[in-house]
């Protein structure tokens, strides 16, 4: 439950400037996402506060993850099923966003 209550905080605050891009607001820089919707590459961006990056598919199944050392991080979603997925960003103090992005 308070995992679900954190993630409708950080929805409360997701912000649209650029149709293809998705940026999610935290404490510093805002995280940005993009295209969203991905056919091929997706990049994230600001994310040098976060140790952990995973890509769950929204019945829960986890399909990627992976330690992250740099502030952007891309990754080729074009294998990947098309649907509605899940971004999950963690760190070592407890702190999780996630954002939700498409993949056609």
């Amino acid at each position: 439950f308070h995992i679900l209550r954190r993630a409708a905080r950080w929805s409360s605050q997701l912000r649209r400037t650029d149709p293809a891009a998705t940026h999610f607001a935290r404490s510093g820089d805002d995280v940005k996402l993009f295209p969203n919707p991905v056919s091929g590459l997706l990049t994230v961006q600001n994310i040098q506060d976060f140790s952990h990056l995973s890509i769950l598919k929204m019945d829960g199944q986890e399909v990627y993850n992976t330690q992250l050392a740099n502030a952007e991080w891309t990754f080729d979603m074009a294998g990947y099923t098309d649907g509605l997925y899940l971004l999950k960003l963690s760190n070592g103090t407890g702190e999780i966003t996630t954002c939700k992005f498409l993949k056609n």
